[in-house]
């Protein structure tokens, strides 16, 4: 199962973690023809953990960019442009 991760400073965050999302559901899609694999997991509250674990900082170059909003879970903004991941 190969899963990538599009480090391409042209997209944005967002763009990013949609690009993740589908390269994990088609990856669990190929292993899912193999062994059955729940689908579930692919949804985006699920990816969210995997990627952005709660505690972690992140800093946007998008001070205007909200995680709380974009993404869900709760973030807290620590100061322009940096969030930390609270629940």
């Amino acid at each position: 199962m190969v899963v990538t991760y599009d480090r391409n400073p042209r997209l944005s965050e967002t763009e990013r973690l949609d690009s993740l999302t589908t390269s994990i559901q088609l990856a669990l899609n190929e292993k899912a023809d193999k062994d059955t694999v729940s689908r579930t997991f692919v949804a985006k509250a699920g990816l969210l953990d995997m990627v952005y674990p709660i505690g972690i900082t992140i800093e946007m170059t998008d001070t205007a960019f909200d995680p709380n909003t974009a993404w869900g879970g709760a973030w807290e903004q620590t100061t322009a442009g940096k969030w930390h991941r609270i629940a």
